[in-house]
C-alpha cells in the first residue's frame, strides 16, 4: 500500500519509470567498508537507482565512501570510467559526485544566506577562471530558487528556514553549480509531505534531464515510484536488484529481510 506521498508522486509521473540506457555515471567494485561487504553496481546517467535497506545494513558506509566521508577498506569506485580514490568530500566534489545528506544542516552555512550557500560551488569554479560576474551569480540563484519553489528571500539566514526549505537549499546549491551525479541519502526524513512530493517530482526530473542519482529513503513505500530501479542491501551485501515495476513494498520488505522471492520459494 503506497503512502500519501508516494500516491500523489505516481499519479503525477507522467509514464512509468523505465530502466536507463544512458552512460555509466559511477561503477562501485566490490566495494567494503564497516559492514558493508564487497557491494558491487553501476549507476547510470538518467536513472534513480534507489538503494533499499533497513537501518545498518551498510546503506550509510555505501554513501559515505561515494561522498568522501570515509575511505574504504577495499574495492574501487569508477567514475566515468576512471577509478578514483576519495580521501576527503573534496576529491569526490571534484570527480562529480555531490552529497545530498539527511541532516540539512550538515551541508549547509548556517549563518550565511540562502544566496550564499546555493552560489558557493559555482563560485568556486568561476573563481578558477578569473573575477566572479554578479549577476550571473544572482541569475543562477534566482534560477535554481524558482525551480525549487523556495520559500523565502535570498537573503535570509539558512537557520531560519523550515526543515523542507533547508533541504531544497541543499539541492538547489548543487543544481546551481552545473552538478550531474547526486548521492541522495534519505533527503525527505523529517520534512512535510508537500516538500517530499516537490524532491521526488525533481529528482525524477533531473533524471530525466540526464543526471545520475543514487537515493535512499527510509521510506520503503516511496523508492518504487521516484526510482527506475532498486538494489537491497542486507548484511552488508547486495542481495537482490529489481525494476521498479517489482519493487512494491512486500518485494522490499522480502528482500531487505534477507528472505527469498515468492517465485524463488
Amino acid at each position: 500500500m503506497l503512502g500519501p506521498v508516494a500516491e500523489e508522486v505516481a499519479a503525477e509521473a507522467a509514464s512509468p519509470s523505465t530502466p536507463a540506457t544512458g552512460a555509466v555515471a559511477v561503477e562501485v567494485r566490490d566495494l567494503k567498508a564497516g559492514t558493508l561487504n564487497g557491494v558491487s553496481f553501476t549507476l547510470r546517467f538518467g536513472e534513480v537507482l534507489g538503494v533499499a535497506a533497513l537501518e545498518g545494513q551498510g546503506e550509510k558506509e555505501l554513501f559515505d565512501c561515494m561522498a568522501g566521508v570515509r575511505r574504504p577498506e577495499s574495492g574501487q569506485i569508477l567514475v566515468g570510467g576512471k577509478a578514483r580514490s576519495f580521501g576527503h568530500p573534496a576529491d569526490a566534489i571534484r570527480a562529480g559526485l555531490v552529497l545530498i545528506p539527511a541532516d540539512r544542516l550538515q551541508a549547509l552555512l548556517r549563518q550565511r544566506s540562502v544566496r550564499e550557500n546555493i552560489a558557493l560551488p559555482f563560485v568556486n569554479r568561476i573563481a578558477r577562471w578569473g573575477p566572479i560576474n554578479p549577476r550571473r551569480e544572482k541569475r543562477r540563484v534566482a534560477t535554481a530558487v524558482k525551480r525549487l519553489q523556495i520559500d523565502t528571500r535570498v537573503t535570509s539566514e539558512v537557520r531560519r528556514l523550515s526543515g523542507g526549505n533547508q533541504q531544497k537549499v541543499g539541492i538547489a546549491r548543487w543544481l546551481a553549480g552545473g552538478f550531474k551525479t547526486l548521492l541522495c541519502f534519505d533527503p525527505t526524513r523529517g520534512i512535510d509531505i508537500g516538500t517530499k512530493r516537490q524532491i521526488y517530482g525533481l529528482v525524477k526530473e533531473l533524471a530525466a534531464n540526464g543526471s545520475a542519482v543514487l537515493l535512499f529513503t527510509s521510506e520503503l513505500p516511496e523508492i518504487q515510484v521516484a526510482c527506475n530501479r532498486v538494489i537491497v542491501l542486507f548484511g552488508g551485501e547486495l542481495v537482490d536488484e529489481m525494476p521498479a515495476s517489482d519493487a512494491d513494498e512486500r518485494a522490499l520488505l522480502r528482500a531487505a529481510h534477507g528472505l527469498p522471492s515468492e517465485e524463488g520459494e
